[in-house]
């Protein structure tokens, strides 16, 4: 049964997305489709199909280490010669907003947090930060709220921190497709 109801949602989104195109008007010539009202995190536009829903995300599917992850404690080892983050100890003001799939909170502008040391090779300045949690009348249960797992146990929320090397890139955007652009952290919460 499962099977069969995993073909009936791929089908779904295969003619969700051929309708799409084919409502497309011709006269407006090639036109975005906003793909950030329409993802998710369950069901046929989930993580399991994210590299399926948009080419760009293929990754998604077929690459190794990108989110979400599901940590296995079996195979983490500690490693004693690593030096100690170094973490600004100052605070910082920003901008709380409601993205419809959880809160998002960026630092102001001219405004500076910044992390180093330990496995970086770089320094990485904050730019945002995203939170994430379960929506218990939705899923009926308190442990959906993260993306990201440990040992396949999620947690009621996440929030995931974004940063980018301000030692090569001048900024986020200019970091967002480079090698050693972006550094993001979860922080899973119980």
């Amino acid at each position: 049964m499962t099977k069969v109801m995993t073909f009936v949602h791929a089908s779904l989104l295969v003619l969700l997305l051929l309708l799409s195109l084919t409502l497309a008007d011709p006269n407006k010539g090639d036109t975005e489709f906003d793909w950030s009202s329409w993802w998710s995190y369950d069901g046929i536009s989930g993580p399991g199909f994210w590299g399926i829903i948009n080419r760009r995300w293929r990754l998604c599917s077929d690459g190794r280490r990108q989110s979400p992850v599901d940590l296995a404690t079996s195979s983490i080892v500690f490693d004693h010669t690593l030096p100690h983050l170094v973490l600004a100890s100052h605070k910082v003001d920003g901008t709380l907003t409601n993205t419809g799939f959880g809160l998002r909170w960026s630092v102001e502008s001219g405004q500076v947090w910044q992390v180093s040391g330990g496995p970086l090779h770089y320094t990485h300045t904050l730019t945002h930060a995203v939170l994430r949690w379960s929506n218990s009348a939705r899923t009926n249960t308190h442990t959906l709220g993260s993306e990201h797992s440990i040992q396949g146990q999620m947690f009621p929320a996440e929030i995931q921190l974004y940063l980018y090397n301000s030692d090569l890139y001048s900024n986020f955007t200019h970091a967002l497709d480079k090698p050693n652009g972006i550094l993001g952290v979860g922080v899973l919460l119980k």
